[in-house]
C-alpha cells in the first residue's frame, strides 16, 4: 500500500473507531449537523430508522478526531476541489470519487478491514452502537433516556442492544489513543 493510501486508511480507521454509530447515519451527515461547541451530531429524521431527529454526543476523543478531520483534511478537499463548504460532513478521498459524499457501504468496508487487520472476528458495524448503549446503561443512565439517545421508539428495542460489550473492544482502545495522537499531532 502506498504512503498516501496508508495515511487515508489510518484516518478512516480513526474516524470509524472514534465516532462509531450506524454507517448510514454517519455518511449522510452534513457539515451543519455538527455542533462543534457542544460536541453533538444531529441525526436527521430522514436518515434515522425511527424517523425522528436526535442529537448524539461525541466522546472527547471522537470530537478531537472529527475536529482534526474538519480543520485539515476536509478543508483541504473543499479548497482543492472548490466544493460547497456546507456539503456532506465526510468526503471521499479516493482518486475515483474525490470530494464526493461517502457511500453508505464505506463504513462497513472500514469495519470489515478492521476486523481482519486487528483479528477481531466479532467486530461488526453495529458493535459500536451496542457498545455505546451498553456503556450508557452501565453508567446508570435510565433505559428511557438510552432509548431516546438511540432513536428507538420502544424501550424493548433498546433492551436488545444492552449486553456485555465484546471483550475485543478493549483491545483496540490503546491503539486508537495512539492513532489519534499520531494523526492530530502538529508535529
Amino acid at each position: 500500500m502506498d504512503r498516501r493510501r496508508e495515511a487515508a486508511w489510518l484516518r478512516q480507521k480513526a474516524r470509524t473507531l472514534a465516532l462509531g454509530g450506524p454507517g448510514r447515519e454517519l455518511v449522510s451527515l452534513c457539515l451543519d449537523d455538527y455542533d462543534r461547541h457542544r460536541a453533538l451530531l444531529k441525526v436527521r429524521a430522514e436518515t434515522s430508522k425511527s424517523g425522528r431527529d436526535r442529537w448524539v454526543p461525541l466522546s472527547p476523543i471522537g470530537q478531537r478526531v472529527l475536529d482534526y478531520y474538519l480543520d485539515h483534511e476536509r478543508r483541504a478537499l473543499v479548497d482543492a476541489l472548490a466544493l460547497d463548504e456546507c456539503g456532506p460532513l465526510f468526503l471521499s478521498e479516493s482518486t475515483r470519487n474525490p470530494g464526493r459524499p461517502l457511500r453508505p457501504g464505506a463504513f462497513n468496508d472500514v469495519v470489515d478491514a478492521l476486523r481482519t487487520t486487528l483479528e477481531l472476528p466479532r467486530l461488526h458495524p453495529h458493535t459500536f452502537r451496542h457498545q455505546r448503549l451498553t456503556a450508557l446503561k452501565a453508567a446508570g443512565v435510565p433505559l428511557e433516556d438510552i432509548a431516546l439517545f438511540a432513536g428507538h421508539a420502544s424501550t424493548e428495542t433498546t433492551r436488545l442492544y444492552l449486553h456485555l460489550a465484546p471483550v475485543e473492544l478493549g483491545a483496540i482502545s490503546s491503539e486508537l489513543q495512539l492513532l489519534v495522537r499520531t494523526l492530530t499531532s502538529t508535529g
